[in-house]
C-alpha cells in the first residue's frame, strides 16, 4: 500500500492495537487467554502502479524504508523503494539471471539481501554494496549446496540482532530443507552449515517462514507453513502440540538443520475446509520490522511482533482468507474472507508486516475481476 495510505488511520490503529497487545501481554504472564486482536481492514489499492509481476511480490523493511522486489514479465528481478519506481537488478546470463518464481528479499545488518531460484534449481542470492542502497548489488552467487528445488525460496532473520538469516525451500521430493545464512561479516556471507531437510511430510508448496521471541521459554523460534499433499494449511515445524495456534521450532543458533531435523510435526491448521484448503502456498507474516526481533516484551517492537496473519488463495471461491492471531501465533482465530471484495489471484499471495499491521499484496488476476489491470500489484492492509 502507498506511503500516504498507510499513514491514514494509523494512529488510531495504533493506540487501539496497543491497548489490545498490553491487555494481551497482562493477561498472559496471569495465565489467562490473550485478548483479542482489534484489526483495522483497509481497501485494495494499485500500490504496484504501472509495475506488473506474474508471481507474488516479496517485501521488506527495517522500520523506515519499505523495498518491494519482485519477478517482472521479462522473468527479471525489479526493485522499488517505498512503492517508487522500479529499476532492473544486476543482469547476469544463464541461470543466475532469471527466475520463473517469485523472489525473496530481507533487510537486516544494515544491507538488502535479494533471493531468488534460478532456471537450474539452484538458489542464488546477492546484496547491496553500499548498505541498504537498492541501486548496487553484487553478482549472483549460489547458495552452497544444490537446492533443487523449482519452487520459491523464503528467508528470516533468527535473532534479535539479525545476524543469522534462515533460507527455506521446498525441494523436488516434496520435503522442506533450510540453511542458515551468517551476515554477520562485512564480506560475502558464512554459511555454516548444510542444507538441513526434513524427513517427515510432503508439501506440495514452498514454505513460507516467520520468526519470534517466546518469552515463556526465552528462545527465538521459527513459525512455518505450507500447503500439504491434501491442499490444507500445515504448520511445517512444530512442538508436538498444536492446540488452536500455529507449531513451532526452538532454534539451534549453531545448526539450523537440527532445528529442522529435531522438531516435531508437521500438523494441520485448525480451520473450515472451505477456507483452510489453498490453491497455492500460503503466506505468513508478523507486524514490525524484518532486520532483528525484540525480547523486550516492554517495547513496542515487541507488541508489533505479536501481531501475525496467514493468509491463502481458497481453492473453493479463488479469493484471499486470512487466520490472525495476537499473539505470535500461539492463538489463531478463523479463516475468514478479506472485505472489499476479497481479491483473486492466480498466484500465491503475499503477506508483510509494517509497523503495527500486516498487509496482503497480490498479483491480480484482472481475468476474475477487472477493477485492476492483470498482474498488477495490488495491496491493502489486514
Amino acid at each position: 500500500m502507498g506511503r500516504s495510505s498507510r499513514r491514514r488511520g494509523r494512529a488510531g490503529a495504533a493506540r487501539r492495537a496497543l491497548v489490545v497487545l498490553s491487555a494481551f501481554l497482562l493477561a498472559w504472564v496471569a495465565g489467562a487467554p490473550p485478548a483479542a486482536a482489534s484489526w483495522s481492514e483497509g481497501r485494495w489499492i494499485n500500490s504496484g502502479e504501472n509495475a506488473r509481476t506474474p508471481s507474488s511480490p516479496s517485501y521488506t523493511t527495517d522500520g523506515t524504508t519499505q523495498w518491494r522486489l519482485v519477478r517482472g514479465d521479462d522473468n527479471g528481478l525489479w526493485i522499488s523503494r517505498n512503492n517508487g519506481p522500479a529499476s532492473r537488478m544486476n543482469i547476469n546470463s544463464g541461470p543466475a539471471g532469471a527466475t520463473y518464481v517469485a523472489p525473496a528479499i530481507i533487510a537486516t545488518q544494515g544491507r538488502l539481501y535479494a533471493f531468488h531460484t534460478g532456471t537450474d534449481r539452484q538458489v542464488y542470492y546477492s546484496f547491496s554494496v553500499r548498505g541498504n542502497d537498492s541501486g548496487w548489488w553484487t553478482d549472483w552467487r549460489a547458495l552452497p549446496g544444490f537446492a533443487d528445488t523449482n519452487m520459491a525460496p523464503t528467508v528470516s532473520v533468527l535473532d534479535t540482532l539479525g545476524s543469522n538469516v534462515g533460507v527455506f525451500i521446498t525441494r523436488t521430493n516434496g520435503h522442506v530443507a533450510g540453511v542458515r545464512m551468517d551476515v554477520s561479516l562485512d564480506s560475502y556471507p558464512r554459511f555454516p552449515t548444510a542444507w538441513g531437510e526434513v524427513a517427515y511430510g510432503v508439501f506440495r508448496s514452498r514454505p513460507d517462514v516467520t520468526s519470534r521471541f517466546n518469552p515463556v521459554n526465552g528462545r527465538t523460534e521459527i513459525v512455518a507453513v505450507a500447503t500439504g499433499s491434501d491442499g490444507h494449511v500445515w504448520s511445517v515445524f512444530s512442538d508436538g502440540t498444536l492446540g488452536g495456534g500455529i507449531g513451532y521450532a526452538p532454534i539451534f543458533f549453531g545448526d539450523l538443520a537440527e532445528t529442522i531435523r529435531t522438531s516435531h510435526g508437521p500438523q494441520r491448521l485448525p480451520g473450515a475446509a472451505a477456507a483452510g484448503e489453498c490453491t497455492f502456498a500460503p503466506s505468513i507474516a508478523r507486524g514490525g520490522r524484518d532486520d532483528r526481533l525484540s525480547n523486550d516484551t516492554s517495547s513496542a517492537d515487541f507488541r508489533n511482533q505479536q501481531g501475525l496473519a496467514i493468509g491463502c488463495i481458497s481453492s473453493n471461491d479463488g479469493n484471499l482468507w486470512v487466520t490472525r492471531s495476537s499473539d505470535g501465533g500461539r492463538n489463531v482465530t478463523g479463516w475468514s474472507s478479506t472485505s472489499d471484495g476479497a481479491g483473486p489471484s492466480n498466484t500465491t499471495p503475499e503477506l508483510h508486516g509494517q509497523g503495527d499491521a500486516v498487509y496482503a499484496a497480490l498479483s491480480w488476476d484482472g481475468g476474475q475481476d477487472r477493477r485492476f489491470p492483470d498482474h498488477a500489484i495490488i495491496e491493502k492492509r489486514l
